[in-house]
Order: structure tokens, then C-alpha cells, then sequence
């Protein structure tokens, strides 16, 4: 196409008004068939500068900013975030900018985490005494507090303040040799030397000494098997040992051997429950600070099974009823203790007695006396030393019989205070018995019977003369029915005589 000048199909006047920012695009047609097809090149669009508007600066303004989420993110202050991260190597974080027309940009910020330094603080080294001077090994300590950190990779120095571990100032020159007076801190400053981070650890030297506090003898009374062995509770001692020391800060073994407890070896292994196996016998005890075993004291203590008092044997006791109704004996149980004491003194033994065994053992609800025993009961007779609190106890069997009954064949009622009454004894221990007395014509003048039972006095109760005074001297009848299948009723005489 030959230079010249070219004119649109529209009028560029169309376009007046329009806005001139923004893309433009040009049709280019080529409406001429002669060129076969060719059409032009630019070498240059140059625009009528009066058509072109004047130039302007466009300048995005920020609206938002923010730290996208993320779990190590603990704390965001505007702009300013603080990370814990959770993991060693690199760790990312993104903060994103979104401006006026729209537009977001995205920073990622990386840190590197060097591993985290696991080391721990120390066990206490212990001075095991009290005041004076002494040299420690501080160095003892290095693998402890390294808590399994190689040791070519990770240094270990001691200062005197943590200050100084922290500023790497001023480390204690000879730590395998720090002399010391009396409990005081340092501080140990582990050095990773690949990433040339560093962590400090307290170290506490302690000066402590053990004390072992005597204490009394254990000693229990022997059971009923006399076998001079009994369970003893070794561990009942520990306050005593102890004292005003903290059990926190002790450990407590007992020994059958002073050889064992300084050796540390075979100790009891049931100290809560431990059967003697000789008597007496001696236990012996090792009490060590519960951070430095080699710290230590011993001491001993004895145990001993104390024999239970002789006690005498009580033979059975057979008596007729006390109280015939109740068929009860009333036992004087003083009466027995002659035969529990067996000699020894009363001075030195007390006596009690009890209608159960386990009473007897426990020596609860002890029997008062008089004592109204019944028949085929048990009594168990308890006796206790006054110096040792041992006892021993023992039993009788009491058997209530049914006694004869004894009938007077008189009985004067003159108010004398002699045989007032036609008195039967014995009668009464049959619940059902039934008394009637007659005069010599077979009439009846008296009765009484077990539920309402009265001794005859001379008075009748029955027929004419009933409450009419004394009966007349003379011969009366009676008849006593037991109403009792194993004894036989009886009938026979009486004499009245004044």
C-alpha cells in the first residue's frame, strides 16, 4: 500500500465524547481486490495531539492487610505477630495486601528453627553435712543436664548467676572443683554448637545432713497360739526416725543386719508387715537422702513378742436356781478369781469376765456382778497384765439345776421371825406348780400357784374362814401339783402350831 493518507469508513467526529481510557481496537479492512490480498504494515500510528487528553498518574490505594491463619501464631499486634513454632527447620508465614481496585499480594516470611536444646535441670548434688567447706564436682552433672544430647555437639559451663549463663560472662573457671560453704545456686548454659543456640538449667548445691532419731522398742503381746511370733508394723517407727526431717526428702529401708543397711542390700521387703523370727530381735534401719543414696544414717531398734499371763483353770459350776422362775444362777464372779489368778498377785493382774469369746478378745461389754447366769451358759474369764496390757482368758460352763424341794411338816405364825410360813424352797423353780391346802374335813382353806404365788401364813383365802384370822392349831392337808411331766405331784400334812 503506497504512503498517502487514509480515511476511516466512519468519521472520527463520531467519536467525540468518548472516554479515551480503556482498550482500543482497530479494524483494519482491506476493501481493495488489486493488491491480492496485501494489505499494510505500521512504520507508525501517530494521533492529531490535539485529540489526545493529558496525561494522568493513578495510584492504588491499600485496604486491607492481614496475617493469613496459622497455628503457630500466638499473639497479632497490627502488623507485628509473634510465632511459636512447633516444629525444627523452616517455617512459613503469609501476610496478605488487598488495594483499592482489588488487587491481592501475598509476602511469605520464613524463619529457621533450630532443634530445640532438651536438656534438663539436675538432681541436687548433696553435701551430706550440715556446715564447712568442701569441693564438688559441678562437671558430675554434664550428662545429666545434657538429658541425652550428644556431647561433641553440645558444651556445658557453669556461672554464678543466671545473668551471666545468659550473657556467656564470667563462667566458673574450675567446675570440677567449685568450692563451696553452704547451699547455693549456680547455672549451666548448654551451648548447640551446629546452631549456635544455647539453653541454661539450674543447678542446686545442697547441703543436707541425714539424721537418724531413736525411737522406742516395738512390742506386741502374744495370741493364744503362744508361738512368740506376732506381724509387726516396722513402718509405724518412720515419724519417730524422722522427726522434724521431711519424709519427702528421705527414703527409709529396715535391715535384718547393721552389714545390710550400710551396704544397702536386702532390705525388708514387707516392712508394713513383718513377722519376727527371732524374740526379741533387732531391726536395723538406714535412712538416706532420697536424692543422693550414699547420703546416710543408720540406727536400730528392737522388736519383741511378749508372752500373755499364766491363768488359772475354773471348774464348771453346778447350783440349784437363784431365782427358780427364771431358772437364772446369780454369780459372785469375785468368786472366781482366786482360781484365774493361780497364786499370782492381785496387785499386779486385773480380772474381768464376759459371756461371749469375742468379748472376752476385745474386752468389750465386761459382766457385772452379781451376774444372773443362765443354764448350760458360758463365762469367760479375761485376765490382763497391768504392766504389759497382755492377756489371756479362759472358760467355765454353768449348769442350773432343777434342786429337791424341801416340805416342813410345820410352821408356827406367831410373827417371831421363826417359821412364820409354810416356807417351800425350791418350789418356785417350777413355772406351773399349784398349791392348795385343806382342814381335816377335806374342805379347802388356802391356795396359790406359781403366777400369784404367796407362802402360807396361817390365813385362809378359801371357804367360811377366808381373811377371818389365824386358822386353829391342828393338822392341815395340802396337795402340790407340779404340773410338770417329770416330777410327781405331792400330797401330805402340815402342822399349825403357835
Amino acid at each position: 500500500m503506497p504512503a498517502g493518507n487514509y480515511a476511516p469508513e466512519t468519521p472520527f467526529s463520531a467519536l467525540v465524547g468518548t472516554t479515551l481510557n480503556g482498550l482500543w481496537c482497530l479494524d483494519i479492512v482491506d476493501n481493495l481486490q488489486i493488491d491480492n490480498g496485501y494489505i499494510f504494515y505500521w512504520g507508525g500510528l501517530n494521533f492529531n495531539p490535539a485529540i489526545i487528553p493529558t496525561a494522568g498518574s493513578y495510584q492504588p490505594g491499600e485496604v486491607t492487610e492481614l496475617w493469613l491463619t496459622n497455628p503457630d501464631i500466638t499473639n497479632t499486634n497490627g502488623s507485628d505477630i509473634t510465632v511459636t513454632p512447633t516444629t525444627a527447620g523452616q517455617n512459613c508465614y503469609d501476610f496478605e495486601l488487598t488495594d483499592s481496585f482489588g488487587c491481592t499480594y501475598t509476602e511469605t516470611v520464613c524463619i529457621d528453627v533450630a532443634p530445640e536444646i532438651t536438656s534438663v535441670q539436675p538432681a541436687d548434688i548433696i553435701v551430706c553435712q550440715n556446715t564447712g567447706s568442701v569441693t564438688v564436682d559441678l562437671t558430675a552433672k554434664d550428662d545429666e543436664i545434657r538429658n541425652g544430647l550428644v556431647a561433641s555437639d553440645y558444651d556445658v559451663t557453669y556461672f554464678n548467676s543466671d545473668a551471666d549463663a545468659q550473657a556467656d560472662m564470667n563462667p566458673i573457671l574450675t567446675p570440677d572443683a567449685f568450692a563451696v560453704t553452704t547451699s547455693t545456686t549456680v547455672w549451666a548454659r548448654v551451648f548447640d554448637n551446629v546452631n549456635s543456640c544455647f539453653k541454661t538449667e539450674q543447678v542446686n548445691v545442697t547441703f543436707q545432713e541425714v539424721n537418724y532419731n531413736t525411737v522406742a522398742d516395738l512390742e506386741l503381746c502374744d495370741d493364744l497360739s503362744a508361738d512368740q511370733v506376732e506381724t509387726f508394723d516396722l513402718t509405724s517407727q518412720i515419724a519417730g526416725i524422722l522427726g522434724s526431717q521431711s519424709a519427702a526428702d528421705f527414703n527409709i529401708a529396715f535391715f535384718n543386719s547393721q552389714a545390710d543397711a550400710d551396704a544397702n542390700t536386702g532390705a525388708i521387703t514387707t516392712p508394713a508387715a513383718y513377722d519376727n523370727v527371732s524374740n526379741p530381735e533387732a531391726i536395723f534401719v538406714r535412712v538416706s537422702n532420697a536424692q543422693d543414696q550414699d547420703c546416710y544414717q543408720t540406727g536400730q531398734f528392737n522388736i519383741e513378742v511378749l508372752s500373755a499371763p499364766a491363768i488359772g483353770a475354773v471348774s464348771d459350776v453346778s447350783d440349784c436356781a437363784t431365782n427358780p422362775i427364771t431358772n437364772q444362777l446369780d454369780l459372785v464372779l469375785a468368786d472366781y478369781d482366786a482360781a484365774v489368778l493361780n497364786g499370782q498377785s492381785a496387785a499386779a493382774y486385773t480380772i474381768t469376765y464376759y459371756n461371749s469369746e469375742a468379748n472376752a478378745q476385745s474386752g468389750a461389754s465386761a459382766l457385772s456382778s452379781p451376774y444372773a447366769s443362765t443354764d448350760q451358759e458360758t463365762i469367760y474369764a479375761r485376765i490382763t497384765d497391768n504392766a504389759t496390757g497382755c492377756f489371756d482368758y479362759t472358760s467355765f460352763n454353768i449348769t442350773v439345776e432343777v434342786c429337791e424341794v424341801v416340805i416342813p411338816e410345820g410352821f408356827s405364825p406367831n410373827n417371831d421371825g421363826i417359821n412364820d410360813t409354810f416356807s417351800i424352797p425350791n418350789l418356785e423353780q417350777y413355772p406351773n406348780f399349784e398349791l392348795t391346802v385343806f382342814n381335816r374335813n377335806g374342805s379347802t382353806v388356802y391356795e396359790t400357784k406359781a403366777s400369784n404365788y404367796e407362802e402360807f401364813a396361817g390365813v385362809p383365802n378359801k371357804g367360811a374362814l377366808a381373811g377371818d384370822g389365824l386358822l386353829p392349831v391342828g393338822t392341815y392337808f395340802y396337795v402340790i401339783k407340779y404340773n410338770d411331766a417329770e416330777t410327781e405331784d405331792v400330797a401330805s400334812w402340815v402342822y399349825i402350831n403357835y
